[in-house]
């Protein structure tokens, strides 16, 4: 049997439900070298490799935008890229998580806040059409400007009727939704998905064979995949993830603004 490589980088089995997206970002990141560029350009000039470091010199700025970074711890952790999420005690990455998640919270809004984002300069003149049209007052790359209007009034539970009902109206069906993302959102596709990524892994080193056998000593439930269609499969979706990561990184990188 050819050699293996350490369980955490390919057995995801005990990562919890809330953290499983956290832990696939984390683990597709370190498959990106665009992304690992630009997470070490982030950190050049930070005195002693920490967390608390890394978040205080690099800060949230970095989600915020058109086109910034997608929400996710790693760009603050040491760890990374050289270990894998796993890698880290379970208490750590709770402390850090807790954190950022207070964090993420006032990155979310200012994402939301049109006040805080960059305007067409004719703004004004939009504006006042919209008013009266109800025509967008600008929709570039998938993100609409639109006016809302919120009677303060209303407590919120109300007011998060309003806007699911006015999001249910107003979705724009014709532009494609990223991937879910954000922390500590329990969801069975991140589970599913690091279960592809590790037995993608497991292929570049061996035979699907080899790595069905290793996973069903190893794994406490078994092996990840029985066929060799489904470990077919899992590598050519990570393939297909990767690629998807890579395209983003290289449109976010091509705005010099970012």
């Amino acid at each position: 049997m050819a050699k293996s490589i350490p369980q955490e980088e390919w057995d995801f089995s005990n990562c919890s439900t809330d953290e499983a997206h956290e832990c696939l970002a984390w683990e597709l990141a370190r498959e990106s070298e665009l992304v690992i560029t630009d997470v070490k350009t982030l950190r050049k000039g930070v005195k002693g490799e920490a967390f608390e470091a890394y978040l205080d010199h690099i800060g949230m700025g970095i989600f915020e935008g058109m086109r910034g970074r997608t929400m996710n711890s790693f760009y603050f952790c040491p760890e990374f890229p050289e270990q894998p999420y796993l890698s880290v005690p379970d208490k750590e990455r709770k402390q850090r998580l807790t954190k950022l998640w207070g964090l993420e919270s006032e990155a979310m809004a200012r994402m939301l806040d049109a006040r805080n984002d960059l305007l067409p300069q004719d703004i004004r003149r939009r504006i006042a059409n919209a008013a009266k049209t109800g025509e967008p007052i600008s929709c570039i790359e998938g993100k609409e400007l639109v006016l809302l209007q919120i009677d303060w009034h209303c407590p919120d539970s109300q007011q998060l009727k309003f806007f699911k009902a006015w999001l249910k109206k107003n979705r724009q069906t014709d532009v494609e939704q990223w991937p879910d993302r954000g922390w500590g959102v329990p969801t069975t596709i991140s589970k599913n998905r690091l279960k592809k990524l590790g037995a993608w892994r497991l292929q570049q080193i061996m035979s699907w064979k080899d790595a069905a056998f290793l996973s069903q000593e190893v794994c406490p439930k078994g092996t990840l995949y029985c066929e060799q269609k489904e470990w077919t499969e899992a590598a050519s979706d990570v393939e297909e993830w990767m690629e998807q990561i890579e395209r983003f990184e290289a449109e976010r990188l091509s705005n010099p603004s970012r």
